[in-house]
């Protein structure tokens, strides 16, 4: 993460920003969504590794019964907490998001003139939208599969896998 005392502070004027401010807030940016992705691959090998259990040995399955659907269960837990845990993380990326196109915003205004051209190189963000890109739903929108995905295997670990193993 980048050091906070490199960066100037408040002082800084939104309408004449300097490289350096954009530099900082860029590498505050790519941290932030750093630990979106990492986040991300954790909890989904947590969840898959979590779910796959019971499927590895049948006779094990056989020996423990319905107890082979606790490690699922925990995937499904831990699918719910990295929802939760994940929706932090985009609230504080976005606002990393949002000053950083801000910033960069202004800084392309001053530099592209013309407004044919300019419209097509900034972002327009605001605090409201900056927390709904793209980005944003397709990593709610993956989570949620996630979880859902999870909860069938549950269900079908307990409907279907464990009934057919014990009784063949």
């Amino acid at each position: 993460m980048p050091n906070h005392d490199q960066h100037r502070g408040p002082d800084v004027d939104a309408a004449t920003p300097d490289v350096s401010d954009l530099k900082y807030l860029w590498d505050e940016y790519k941290y932030r969504h750093d630990l979106c992705w990492r986040a991300i691959y954790k909890i989904v090998t947590s969840v898959v590794l979590l779910s796959v259990i019971p499927y590895i040995r049948d006779e094990l399955t056989k020996v423990l019964d319905g107890w082979m659907v606790i490690p699922p269960v925990l995937g499904v837990m831990l699918a719910a907490f990295g929802i939760c845990m994940l929706r932090n993380e985009l609230a504080i990326f976005a606002k990393s998001k949002l000053a950083h196109h801000t910033l960069q915003d202004a800084f392309l205004r001053q530099k592209i003139t013309n407004e044919d051209y300019s419209k097509f190189v900034t972002h327009n963000l605001t605090d409201k939208t900056a927390s709904r890109t793209k980005f944003d739903q397709y990593v709610t929108f993956f989570m949620v599969l996630l979880l859902l995905l999870s909860v069938g295997n549950v269900l079908f670990l307990w409907l279907s896998w464990i009934p057919h193993i014990i009784d063949p």
